[in-house]
């Protein structure tokens, strides 16, 4: 359902909203290095851009280790995993949802939930790895 009071409320940066399907097809844009269904949207500098690291050091706010890519996390900030090996970029959701491409696979994935969970649920993401290995 797209109504009710957490769409309406303009935080900016912050209320970012969509389906698994379409954070994955989003981000396998990124994962093809710019191009989807045969359309280049984006160089494959810009896509390099969204993966090379623009801050590694300590978040101010939480404490924690962070890296930033431009606009995305890498693995490692404030204790995400992205991808089997850690390398690739994506985002976190509220309530442990997210979303990330695989550039060196050509991979994407998005793991939404009907409800908040705090808790990094990296099970999804092991299984879609262990079931194409």
């Amino acid at each position: 359902m797209n109504d009710g009071p957490g769409i309406t409320v303009p935080l900016s940066g912050t209320n970012g909203i969509g389906t698994a399907r379409g954070l994955a097809r989003m981000y396998q844009l990124l994962a093809r290095r710019g191009e989807l269904d045969d359309v280049r949207l984006l160089s494959e500098a810009a896509v390099e851009n969204a993966a090379t690291s623009e801050f590694d050091g300590t978040d101010e706010l939480w404490g924690t280790p962070a890296q930033w890519a431009l606009g995305y996390q890498l693995s490692g900030n404030m204790g995400t995993r992205y991808g089997l090996d850690g390398s690739r970029f994506g985002q976190p959701g509220q309530g442990g949802q997210y979303a990330w491409a695989d550039p060196g696979r050509g991979l994407s994935f998005a793991y939404v939930r009907s409800y908040l969970d705090l808790r990094d649920d990296l099970a999804p993401m092991d299984a879609l790895y262990e079931a194409i290995r």
